[in-house]
């Protein structure tokens, strides 16, 4: 099989790992998600209510900000669009289940990347596809209502494919860029300074790369409107900047231990060591680097997943676990260093073999136990709230607080509300 795979077209090798990532992982969603709204998904019920009762418009659902303080267009499109065509009934399992398409594509794409005919042992494709098919992110996997983090990493890794694709036509790669800048924009405002400085820097390793003029116009260009649209924010008060772990002072030192953190988190494969090895390695790396025909996509992830590690520690005041989605590309980095390096030195090679091992089986291991975990908690949660729900329907019994378990507790007038407009897919009384 790994003959073959090394063997793939880029097609090939996308559709293998994007099948593989996407059929697992929701295996495991099927085992372990509610059957219910979880957590902020109940606040969209009210608002989804409200537009199929013509009490408020697509437009101005569009505009809400009360689901959370990111403006997530694509997630409230998602909201919508799921909703409606499922006759105005939402099945939170199923939708969430769906939305595994997304960080399966972007994953399968920085693989046929990195990888593309460039596989140079079994053992590195196990590890690679073992890696991927755990989430990293628990909040992201299992909540419809994170879906932005994912939607965020794909806007990113599909700007920096196409501009791979269209890098020798700049009018078209100028139109894409222009309406992905947005896209990302649309999605988290905030956030999206990070694709736009990803570009930006680009562009300057690409003038000092080559001494191209064109090159440090566009760094100045794309730096300028870096700037410009960091001021725009705090100007127009976009509620994500006035975030409470993104304002509370913290110390200096604090950034700089976050930063390491990061590059030696079990979720990028202590990212940190392969770069230091890159360092006594230098004419080895850069010389198979140049060669590979992605190049470009490599560094640009690069730079992306340097500018998120910068951004977050200075930013906030802890890595929180919505982040690890994107810690996840400096493990993709750190596999693609140990496959490029081949290492002539046994010792070395076995050494950082036998960390990425233990690494990968350990957080294999750790997605496991709370897989477990949650699956034990849903069958309590989906069992209390079934429990709560019949008694209300079938004995007209209210729902009370204090007969809510403490996940839903706080969501008990969404939850009788969306029982009362029937936008759930359970048994009603005839």
């Amino acid at each position: 099989m790994f003959n073959k795979v090394n063997n793939y077209s880029e097609i090939k090798l996308f559709l293998l790992f994007f099948i593989l990532i996407f059929l697992i992982r929701n295996i495991f969603l099927i085992f372990s998600l509610s059957s219910y709204p979880w957590f902020y998904e109940w606040e969209a019920m009210r608002f989804l209510i409200d537009i199929r009762n013509g009490d408020l418009n697509v437009f101005e659902f569009l505009n809400l900000y009360e689901i959370k303080n990111q403006y997530q267009v694509f997630t409230k499109i998602f909201y919508l669009f799921l909703f409606k065509i499922n006759n105005n009934v939402w099945i939170p399992k199923f939708f969430t289940i769906l939305i595994q398409i997304i960080p399966a594509i972007y994953l399968s794409i920085i693989i046929k990347n990195f990888f593309i005919r460039n596989l140079n042992n079994k053992i590195i494709f196990y590890l690679l596809l073992i890696f991927c098919i755990f989430p990293a992110s628990l909040a992201n996997f299992y909540h419809f209502s994170e879906s932005h983090f994912y939607i965020h990493i794909f806007i990113s890794i599909l700007s920096f494919e196409l501009y791979l694709k269209f890098k020798n036509k700049p009018f078209k790669i100028s139109l894409v860029l222009s309406f992905l800048f947005v896209a990302a924009a649309l999605n988290m405002e905030f956030v999206a300074l990070t694709l736009y400085l990803t570009f930006t820097f680009f562009f300057l390793y690409r003038f000092i790369e080559t001494l191209n003029k064109k090159f440090i116009f566009i760094f100045i260009l794309l730096g300028f409107f870096s700037f410009l649209y960091f001021q725009a924010l705090f100007f127009f008060e976009i509620p994500a900047i006035n975030d409470g772990s993104q304002i509370i002072e913290k110390k200096l030192s604090r950034s700089f231990y976050l930063v390491l953190k990061i590059l030696f988190h079990q979720n990028s494969l202590v990212l940190g060591l392969f770069l230091i090895l890159i360092l006594f390695n230098l004419k080895i790396f850069f010389k198979e680097l140049n060669k590979d025909t992605n190049k470009d996509f490599i560094i640009l992830v690069s730079i992306f997943f340097a500018v998120f590690t910068i951004s977050v520690a200075f930013s906030r005041i802890q890595i929180y676990d919505r982040y690890k989605d994107f810690i996840q590309l400096g493990g993709l980095l750190a596999i693609y260093i140990f496959n490029i390096l081949n290492f002539k030195n046994k010792l070395l090679k076995y050494t950082f073999l036998t960390i990425s091992i233990l690494l990968i089986v350990y957080n294999s291991l750790f997605f496991l136990d709370k897989f477990y975990e949650r699956k034990l908690e849903t069958i309590k949660y989906d069992n209390n709230l079934a429990d709560n729900i019949n008694a209300y329907l079938f004995k007209k019994e209210d729902i009370k607080e204090n007969n809510l378990d403490k996940y839903s507790q706080r969501f008990i007038n969404q939850i009788k509300l969306s029982v009362d407009n029937k936008i759930l897919k359970i048994k009603y009384p005839d």
